[in-house]
């Protein structure tokens, strides 16, 4: 690539993108036709392709394809998400749900130690063995994904309600009586929304904007996706040997062995936070998140603008905080990117609500990327200025707007947003005839609680 600058660099860091972009909408048909395992599969397929054409390729432009394919499998991997939710046991389907995203953080500190480990591979080996084993986990993760059960929301939803009852009975209750209440209570809250949005009518593209309720899930889950390529962390993740060079820690093996171990505490602090999503709740979490960034993005501009500015020797206290910006953004945005929007969907528009997030969120990270380069080379530092006006808009957005799921069922969320007779007065009515089951799944989670320990 002869070391790319300017806008041939932000093309080929934002190439993945056009997949994404390109394929998003598509995704949630196949998703919602033949099931949320059917298009992670095809995410294992894609990353093959891509992992082969990158590793062997012999021109610029058979990288950059490589790379649009890798963007096709991140369009596809987030129905794994979808699933991810809809499985989960209820009183951990919070955790797990942010789990899916912060495991991100997992496979960016393989990827920067391999990358590190190769540093001093000859030739083009040193690029070709980390682009090749991009294959590697997906392969091994595969035959857990062919015994996986298919989300049993999925299934109830195409009719299939055997199927659906008999993957709650062995993952939930594990066929044990005593957990059987919370399958049944379960399995009639899924009846009901279904039954509810069957009568509302929302299974189409146009009932995204359709109700009240669905305008604010779809703004709140758009501006969620813009607001993660848009916080700050896009300068330091894909730039983040520009950063380093501009406050002159210039030696390759420095540079490699700070990002390795910058993911590594990525990965620490996104897991932390995928386990306090139903202690701290999801809107205290976004709003810590957001002030952290905007008071660790305050140093980073001094501190770069001193060095540059003032030929101050002291450049290297960037990496602080360039740790303060990663931290505060994997505590939140990390985990929760996919796991918020998912919940805020009934199950009829779940794929397209999500879908439709994660397109604002690779079309925000796709503009973004193409014009960081070109704007820290026009301005240098002074382009931080712009993410910390960018912040304090998030920071109001999510206060004003984000409300708190904490608590809450994937079903029982309606509720917060739809106000009509049929949802209120449908779920109430639910909530009421299973009082007794409730008490029973109570029951149960305390069991569940008491042999654990």
């Amino acid at each position: 690539m002869n070391h790319p600058t300017g806008t041939w660099l932000g093309f080929i860091s934002a190439s993945p993108f056009v997949g994404t972009c390109g394929s998003i909408f598509f995704i949630p048909y196949f998703c919602d036709r033949f099931g949320r395992k059917a298009v992670i599969y095809a995410t294992v397929l894609f990353i093959w392709i891509g992992s082969i054409v990158g590793a062997s390729a012999k021109n610029p432009a058979s990288y950059i394809v490589s790379r649009i394919f890798m963007g096709l499998s991140f369009s596809c991997n987030y129905s794994a998400s979808i699933w991810i939710g809809e499985i989960s046991y209820p009183t951990t389907r919070g955790i797990f749900s942010a789990c899916y995203h912060a495991i991100y953080y997992f496979g960016s500190v393989l990827c920067a130690w391999v990358i590190f480990g190769t540093r001093v591979c000859s030739g083009d080996a040193a690029w070709r063995i980390p682009v090749g084993l991009q294959a590697a986990i997906p392969t091994i993760l595969l035959p857990a994904l062919i015994y996986a059960p298919e989300s049993p929301r999925w299934l109830a939803s195409v009719g299939r309600f055997e199927e659906a009852e008999a993957v709650l009975l062995k993952f939930h209750a594990n066929y044990e009586e005593v957990y059987i209440p919370l399958v049944q209570l379960e399995m009639e809250e899924i009846l009901a929304a279904m039954e509810i949005q069957k009568k509302n009518n929302i299974s189409s593209w146009k009932s995204l904007v359709a109700t009240p309720g669905n305008r604010k899930r779809l703004f709140i889950s758009c501006f969620l996706g813009v607001a993660f390529a848009w916080n700050g962390q896009g300068i330091v993740t894909w730039y983040l040997s520009t950063v380093f060079k501009d406050v002159g820690i210039l030696e390759v093996w420095k540079q490699t062995l700070l990002n390795a171990c910058i993911q590594l505490f990525n990965l620490l602090v996104a897991i932390t936070g995928a386990f306090l999503v139903d202690i701290v709740g999801r809107r205290t979490l976004f709003l810590i998140s957001i002030i952290g960034i905007f008071c660790s993005y305050i140093g980073l501009t001094v501190i770069t603008a001193v060095y540059k500015e003032l030929h101050k020797e002291i450049g290297q206290a960037i990496i602080v905080f360039v740790f303060f910006v990663y931290g505060f953004q994997a505590i939140a945005f990390a985990p929760m990117i996919t796991s918020y929007p998912n919940e805020l969907w009934p199950q009829t528009t779940r794929s397209k609500g999500l879908f439709s997030a994660m397109f604002f969120l690779n079309g925000a990270t796709f503009f973004n990327i193409f014009v960081n380069p070109i704007a820290i080379e026009a301005i240098g530092w002074k382009y931080y200025c712009v993410y910390l006006g960018v912040q304090v808009i998030i920071f109001l957005v999510i206060f004003y707007t984000f409300p708190e799921t904490k608590g809450h069922s994937l079903e029982e969320i309606a509720l917060i947003f739809d106000k009509d007779d049929w949802t209120q007065s449908g779920l109430h009515k639910e909530q009421t005839s299973l009082e007794g089951k409730k008490l029973s799944s109570i029951y149960v989670t305390e069991v569940s609680s008491k042999d654990e320990l």
